[in-house]
């Protein structure tokens, strides 16, 4: 334990740690039935950053929060919709047991973000949690462009 702890002091001392969120066992399947990937602290930035997709992710509590619920539900009918767009991840994650990195800026759940292919800018939706405005919302700031099947 000694020896742990000293350690840890040096690398404190050096500026040397590795900052750490908080993390759930990372899932044995990487998506849901809805084909969302779900994110948990320690696969949050591997999944996240894609320079090749933008990422559209749903932060929510999976207790006691009936508008989690109710987004949760808009979320996964709009990934099972978009499932087939390669340049699009629809993912989540689960703030009761997971970390969320400071950049996300969440304040307020459930919340959702899109990180831009590319550049991974981080995009906060405002809207009114709409199907309609979400899809919106995310063809207006999305690195690729993509076109959504229900209106084809």
């Amino acid at each position: 334990t000694g020896g742990y702890i000293a350690e840890w002091l040096r690398k404190f001392r050096r500026n040397e740690l590795t900052p750490r969120l908080k993390s759930a066992p990372v899932p044995t399947k990487r998506r849901d039935e809805h084909h969302i990937h779900v994110l948990v602290g320690d696969t949050f930035e591997k999944i996240v950053q894609d320079a090749a997709r933008d990422v559209v992710i749903l932060l929510y509590s999976s207790v006691d929060c009936p508008p989690c619920d109710a987004m949760h539900v808009e979320f996964a009918e709009l990934a099972t919709r978009l499932k087939d767009v390669s340049t699009l991840r629809m993912a989540k994650l689960d703030v009761k047991d997971n970390g969320v990195p400071e950049r996300m800026q969440l304040t307020i759940l459930p919340a959702i973000r899109m990180v831009k292919a590319r550049d991974n800018e981080i995009v906060q939706y405002t809207g009114s949690g709409s199907e309609v405005d979400i899809v919106a919302w995310m063809q207006h700031y999305a690195a690729h462009d993509f076109k959504d099947p229900k209106w084809l």
